[in-house]
């Protein structure tokens, strides 16, 4: 999205320094003051396209492999060279998932009601720190809010895994299911080498697709103009990635983003007839 891709990079490591520094000595009146300094400074970054436009594509799966540069092997900057923008999934959808978990007796189902209210008022108090900080960064023209909805998550998933099969696998299927198409136009599900939740949730989705993904697609008249969904599994133990998995992410590119072209005419199409 930035014109000056260096100028950008500086900014946001500016930005990261100023929001880390913030966290570990301001209050939280001063937390969020200083977010809309960080906003201001980001908001000044010239862009060349609109957020829109551009192709978008998630990493998730599982939660280490997704988080750690290293493993993750620079995937952001290699989508960043080829003019993808990329999300990776939150550390706090994992603590939203111990939550659900919790409050639907998964877990300590022994325990008091008003210990699950205690709980409930706090999954409130979280969901309102992760609007509220969303929404702030979201006027910086380079970021659209997708929120952390774990029961609809899980609620995608549950044709395919029962919810008591805890764990990741769950989460990666639901996450695919739930944000393909709506949020992003492609997914990358990675995970470490020989991972079976990894290899579940890869076994499952690619079933799962064929079903709920394509009834999306035909809900929006795509069914006739769009080949597979732009999903891919990667699995990963620390080496450079093999040709196979570089012909793979050729691939996906390719294909997320002619579904981001796809997407953006119906999308022009619509307004369109909306203005007509």
């Amino acid at each position: 999205l930035a014109s000056d891709r260096k100028k950008a990079e500086t900014a946001i490591r500016r930005a990261e320094e100023a929001i880390l520094d913030s966290l570990k000595n301001d209050p939280t009146k001063r937390v969020y003051q200083r977010l809309e300094e960080v906003v201001s400074l980001l908001s000044s970054i010239e862009r060349s396209r609109d957020f829109h436009s551009v192709p978008r594509v998630l990493i998730t799966g599982e939660i280490y492999v997704r988080r750690d540069e290293f493993s993750r092997k620079q995937l952001e900057e290699y989508f960043a060279e080829h003019g993808i923008m990329t999300h990776i999934s939150p550390v706090h959808e994992w603590i939203y998932y111990t939550d659900y978990l919790y409050m639907r007796k998964f877990t300590s189902p022994d325990d008091q009601p008003v210990e699950r209210f205690k709980k409930f008022l706090e999954v409130v108090a979280k969901k309102h720190v992760e609007w509220k900080v969303k929404k702030v960064f979201e006027r910086t023209g380079f970021y659209h809010p997708v929120y952390v909805n774990m029961k609809r998550v899980i609620e995608a998933a549950e044709p395919y895994l029962n919810p008591r099969l805890t764990g990741e696998a769950i989460i990666t299927v639901g996450t695919i299911l739930h944000h393909i198409v709506k949020d992003y136009h492609g997914i990358v599900a990675i995970g470490p080498f020989g991972c079976m939740p990894t290899r579940i949730a890869e076994a499952v989705t690619q079933r799962a697709l064929e079903e709920s993904a394509r009834r999306l697609l035909i809900s929006l008249g795509l069914n006739d103009h769009v080949g597979d969904l732009p999903v891919v599994y990667i699995e990963t133990d620390g080496n450079p990635f093999t040709p196979v998995i570089e012909n793979r992410l050729e691939a996906f590119v390719v294909r997320v983003k002619r579904l981001s072209r796809i997407l953006n005419e119906l999308t022009r199409r619509n307004e369109n007839m909306i203005g007509a």
